[in-house]
């Protein structure tokens, strides 16, 4: 996730997007990583496939934040709080479900 900022004194409105993307993408990564810690998700033994599930989520959470965020560009000057939680809440929960049924499918 490299958004190509040099300068953060100098940002543009698109640098700032960027920006806003990947902390709510890691945000969610994190929770993730919080809940797998919790043993509420559960995973196989085998490295590998953990990496692949780590690495379609990865993919998953990135693409819907992206695509979240883009939605609703023109908006996002007037988001509050809340609503920001809204889109966390969101794709977090999906990619909770996706990172179950993934999981628990390859520990079978």
């Amino acid at each position: 996730m490299n958004a190509g900022i040099v300068d953060l004194a100098v940002l543009t409105a698109d640098q700032m997007l960027s920006i806003f993307e990947i902390f709510v993408a890691r945000s969610i990564e994190g929770r993730l990583h919080n809940d797998i810690g919790m043993k509420c998700i559960t995973f196989p033994a085998n490295n590998a496939a953990v990496q692949a599930v780590q690495d379609q989520v990865h993919d998953f959470i990135v693409g819907r934040v992206h695509d979240s965020v883009h939605e609703m560009r023109e908006e996002l000057a007037a988001v509050r709080g809340s609503a920001l939680d809204a889109i966390v809440n969101r794709v977090y929960l999906e990619s909770y479900e996706l990172m179950r049924v993934m999981g628990e499918a390859m520990a079978r």
